[in-house]
């Protein structure tokens, strides 16, 4: 039986994602501070975990309790010593107990690019804000003011995010939280998938007005520079 203590199921985008410590750790693991990873991730990651474990997981991440490995290459004259990170499988990543939060980062983002065409998602650089249960979603390019219109309208239309979404297809479109750390801290995360009401284009202007877009390959064009 898995003891909850060494496992954490996480839910991003409706992927289910399992995080366990290998070999399950104990009170007296206090090396490198790698006990104290699973509250770090309960912190940021707590609107993504899972209360039980779920009927299909579609990605393992294994934190091992083992030696640090490196390898080292020649070039030239010079030699380069590498730490190595991680392992990658066929559906699993091994990595390190005492990896930091920013490297657990890595990892999901290394997992949700794996699934990016067999599970019709992709990632897109944008804000969004809720409405009526629905998302609107602000993108353009560096600059353009996606966090400063989310800002703006967060009071009437709560924040979802300011820096990335992930789009799914099923049926509809659906966008869903990142689990990466937003510039914004106050956004509150969820593994809750919202309705794509309206996709806003940004450019900055002298003026305000906004244009409807028709041409589909447009809007295709104007996506894929966001990704």
């Amino acid at each position: 039986m898995e003891k909850l203590n060494n496992i954490i199921y996480l839910n991003i985008a409706g992927l289910n994602i399992k995080i366990s410590f290998t070999p399950p750790r104990k009170k007296t693991d206090d090396y490198f501070s790698y006990n104290k990873l699973r509250s770090n991730i309960m912190q940021y990651f707590g609107g993504f975990a899972l209360t039980k474990k779920p009927s299909i997981i579609n990605y393992y991440i294994e934190l091992a309790k083992r030696n640090l490995t490196m390898t080292r290459q020649k070039k030239g004259n010079k030699m380069t010593y590498c730490l190595d990170f991680y392992v990658e499988e066929l559906n699993k990543i091994v990595s390190y107990q005492y990896i930091s939060l920013s490297q657990l980062l890595l990892l999901l983002k290394q997992v949700i690019n794996k699934f990016t065409l067999s599970y019709d998602l992709f990632l897109l650089h944008a804000s969004a804000s809720k409405y009526k249960g629905k998302s609107f979603i602000f993108t353009g390019k560096p600059n353009a003011g996606k966090s400063t219109i989310m800002s703006l309208i967060k009071d009437r239309c709560p924040s979802l995010a300011d820096d990335s979404v992930i789009i799914r297809k099923n049926n509809s479109y659906f966008m869903y939280q990142t689990p990466f750390i937003e510039k914004n801290e106050w956004v509150i995360k969820t593994n809750k998938a919202f309705k794509i009401y309206k996709i806003f284009f940004l450019k900055k202007s002298a003026y305000n007005r906004a244009i409807k877009i028709i041409d589909k390959n447009h809007i295709l064009q104007m996506l894929i520079s966001q990704l």
